[in-house]
């Protein structure tokens, strides 16, 4: 993780990083979503950046998605049918990034950025 991340390897983490794999947040309960909105705005920049054709390269993405992730429509539709299902949702803390705005912030269709608590 340290090395993906370009980070010096913090040995008091190590145990840490551990739990933070995907298999072990799985079996912790957690379910992982992928926004549909924002994969297919990814694959229109991938075209763009011609690495193939957009249609192409969903095909792609999707058939290779991890196991047990879920693809819904829009964020914003997940976002609501927790609020229903009594998850709390608590918006990012505003912060500044001096390198700009972050990718997802400026993607048109996924502007709003929320993460989901237990609560």
């Amino acid at each position: 993780m340290f090395q993906a991340l370009q980070v010096p390897t913090i040995p008091a983490f190590g145990d840490f990083m551990a739990l933070m794999s995907i298999e072990s947040l799985r079996k912790m309960g957690t379910k992982f979503i992928l926004c549909n909105n924002a994969l297919e705005a990814w694959c229109l920049e991938l075209e763009a950046r011609g690495k193939g054709k957009m249609a192409g390269i969903l095909a792609d993405l999707k058939a290779n998605t991890l196991p047990g992730v879920t693809i819904v429509p829009a964020m914003v539709i997940a976002i609501e049918k927790a609020q229903v299902a009594g998850i709390k949702v608590q918006p990012p803390v505003n912060r500044q990034v001096s390198r700009g705005p972050s990718r997802a912030a400026r993607c048109p269709v996924h502007r709003i950025e929320q993460r989901l608590t237990f609560g």
